[in-house]
């Protein structure tokens, strides 16, 4: 059983995973301010140094030309307390998302990192992948308007690709609560009422 009935999730576009922010982050797990920290735009730097710490849980597909493609793929890793990692099983693993089951709740929750390069195709394609999960969050690089308090709309194709699967497993957008530090293109999707077991939080 997990401690708390409330799990602190923060989703961080990282731009790269230098020795600073890796130590900021694993800090944030030490000091109990977050049970899970999911890290997007890794470039898979310090990859030797977090995938054998005991907070690791998962990291997206590393890519096969990392000289080339390190920081097109983006790179997501997924940082648990270790009480935690007790509860999670990993459901999926792609270049661009992670999906994972919270064993006590039985809820799935997918996190995604879509660079602005990514076709539609692609994005498509991982959408089907992750298929139907009860929190769908990350950088999906589109930007909602005064939906999420926005004072733009973009990526209108990206747009359509992305609400078609939302409507198809009926997931609608939640505003952030921590809304000072929410980035614009960072989204929380949901068939939840609530988030009774769930308080995320976007850096």
């Amino acid at each position: 059983m997990l401690p708390r009935t409330t799990l602190n999730i923060a989703y961080c576009n990282v731009r790269g995973l230098n020795d600073t922010c890796y130590n900021t982050l694993i800090s944030l797990i030490h000091n109990s301010k977050y049970d899970i920290i999911i890290a997007a735009e890794t470039w898979f730097l310090n990859r030797t140094k977090y995938s054998t710490h005991s907070f690791f849980l998962s990291e997206s597909t590393y890519p096969t030309q990392p000289s080339i493609n390190r920081r097109q793929d983006g790179g997501l890793l997924i940082l648990a307390s270790p009480h935690i990692q007790k509860e999670i099983s990993t459901l999926s693993i792609t270049h661009y998302s992670i999906t994972i089951n919270l064993t006590n709740t039985n809820k799935n929750m997918s996190f995604v990192y879509f660079p602005p390069s990514l076709s539609d195709s692609i994005i498509s394609q991982e959408l089907q992948i992750i298929g139907q999960v009860h929190y769908l969050i990350g950088d999906f690089n589109i930007r909602l308007g005064a939906l999420a308090g926005d004072t733009l709309t973009t990526a209108n194709t990206r747009k359509t690709v992305l609400y078609n699967h939302l409507n198809q497993y009926h997931l609608s957008y939640t505003r952030n609560q921590n809304e000072s530090t929410t980035s614009r293109t960072d989204h929380l999707f949901t068939n939840q009422n609530n988030l009774y077991y769930l308080k995320c939080t976007i850096l």
